[in-house]
């Protein structure tokens, strides 16, 4: 080695298997569209969606949760990220897969109504 350590890329984020109703929307946009999510992890979402976004848009999230990733998880999570690229359908759905970091900023009850965000 010419005294250069390489680095390894940092370790991916464990994914977790979700299938939950997702309202999204570019940042600023007031109309919100409705996907599906696929599977999440601490740092991003992948979603289904009959709504095109481009890869480097900002945009809002709102995951809405009933308990499936753990027991006190029931809730909405209002999130913003950044969409990183865009999978084409498949034979079980059609539609595009959006894949985007997320950062989610708060979180709310149940019975709340976050896309008053």
């Amino acid at each position: 080695m010419n005294g250069r350590q390489q680095r390894s890329p940092a370790p991916r984020e464990p994914r977790r298997i979700l299938q939950v109703r997702v309202r999204y929307r570019p940042a600023g946009d007031e109309t919100w569209r409705e996907g599906r999510s696929e599977n999440i992890s601490g740092s991003g979402v992948l979603f289904r969606a009959d709504s095109f976004v481009s890869p480097e848009t900002l945009i809002e999230i709102v995951l809405t949760l009933g308990g499936e990733i753990g027991e006190n998880s029931a809730g909405t999570l209002v999130c913003r990220g950044r969409v990183v690229r865009i999978e084409a359908g498949n034979e079980n759905d059609p539609r595009a897969a959006i894949a985007a970091t997320i950062a989610c900023r708060q979180s709310y009850p149940q019975d709340s109504d976050p896309r008053r965000i």
